[in-house]
């Protein structure tokens, strides 16, 4: 199974394939990781000169490449399913807040199957500023009611964790990959 970060990759390098520009899954790591597409484009009209008369029609073909990777690579993750209920039986709220696009979020969401168990889930259009700015988190903690000092962030990319950060809650756990859960961090409040 696909993780939704090499989904945003593929479906970006195949969104710019069709206009002469890519990046290697190095640069995406090192540099796009965790960045809106709309920033990891503005990036590429810096370091690339991706002319900013594409921004659209790259956007629009990520989106669809995404969608199209998200039906046939995103399968019902068990694990997922067992992490989120973990937290909501020990009394956690469950939020998504993510730089993806608030559609993508609910699509990801329902594919792995923890949709209808989340408190609330946010994408990038949902705060005035993308992380690494702070603010999809201090959103996302408002609108659940609690104070961020209540909150544990768990993020899986060096952008996310700035954000995080900045956003000062009471924990953050950081997430490597598929296989490092960290589930036992968060059982126990």
């Amino acid at each position: 199974m696909a993780a939704a970060k090499e989904i945003h990759y593929k479906a970006l390098n195949m969104a710019l394939l069709e206009h002469g520009f890519e990046i290697t899954y190095d640069e995406h790591i090192a540099r796009f990781d965790g960045k809106t597409t709309r920033t990891k484009l503005r990036m590429l009209t810096e370091e690339k000169r991706l002319s900013p008369d594409l921004y659209e029609v790259i956007f629009q073909s990520k989106q669809d490449y995404t969608n199209m990777f998200f039906e046939t690579e995103l399968k019902f993750d068990q694990s997922k399913v067992d992490l989120v209920q973990k937290l909501k039986d020990n009394g956690y709220l469950v939020a998504i807040c993510s730089n993806a696009i608030r559609d993508s979020v609910r699509t990801m969401s329902s594919k792995i199957g923890i949709l209808n168990m989340l408190d609330l889930y946010l994408g990038n259009e949902d705060a005035d500023n993308p992380k690494p700015a702070p603010d999809i988190y201090l959103k996302g903690a408002e609108m659940l009611g609690v104070d961020i000092s209540e909150c544990v962030i768990v993020e899986d990319s060096e952008v996310g964790m700035q954000s995080a950060r900045a956003a000062k809650p009471g924990r953050i756990v950081r997430v490597m990959g598929r296989s490092e859960e960290h589930t036992s961090e968060l059982q126990s409040r």
